[in-house]
């Protein structure tokens, strides 16, 4: 699945923080996966704490 991809790929950019503010901005931009899916991912990889902050301010 195209979304999982990309919400993996948002997930390692957060963990290593390189890039990780413009990882998540291309997969918003491209609508690649929805916020509630990078979420999903988040609370899986257990970085939500992490990503939470930077999604909001994106939307």
């Amino acid at each position: 699945m195209e979304y999982e991809r990309s919400t993996m790929a948002v997930q390692d950019a957060m963990r290593s923080r390189q890039s990780a503010i413009e990882a998540l901005q291309e997969v918003i931009r491209k609508r690649a996966a929805s916020p509630a899916q990078i979420m999903e991912f988040a609370r899986v990889d257990r970085v939500e704490s992490v990503i939470g902050p930077y999604l909001r301010a994106l939307l």
